[in-house]
């Protein structure tokens, strides 16, 4: 088990370290905007005491997994990472944004199942 689905699970507070062993990127506010210039990425707007949270950060770990090879995935701490979230009008946890060279195509607020990442994820791969 990584070092964010365990601390998910504890509902710790979050620091930068918390994040390092899982598979999704780590965005943090420098490194954001630089990150998702090319491509297609889905970015898991996330907080370690956020129990949604929990049930999402999986099914992206799947996915990138699964198609990692075409599409880049990410995560960012709303917690630490505020101005990133603000500035991507982010205001609940969990919110996934799937970006494409840079641009929001699809936000998904809540937590669902994981078709309803894949449809979205699909109909920006379509564009």
């Amino acid at each position: 088990m990584n070092r964010l689905r365990e601390s998910l699970d504890r509902g710790s507070g979050g620091s930068r370290k918390l994040y390092m062993e899982g598979i999704m990127q780590i965005l943090t506010d420098e490194t954001f905007n630089a990150s998702i210039q090319q491509g297609v990425w889905v970015v898991h707007f996330t907080s370690p005491t956020c129990a949604p949270c929990k049930a999402v950060y999986p099914i992206l770990e799947e996915m990138e997994r699964e198609q990692g090879r075409t599409i880049s995935f990410g995560v960012v701490n709303t917690r630490e990472e505020f101005a990133t979230a603000i500035s991507n009008r982010v205001t609940s946890n969990p919110t996934v944004i799937i970006y494409k060279d840079s641009e929001p195509m699809n936000i998904i607020n809540g937590a669902y199942k994981k078709t309803v990442y894949e449809e979205a994820v699909q109909q920006v791969l379509a564009l």
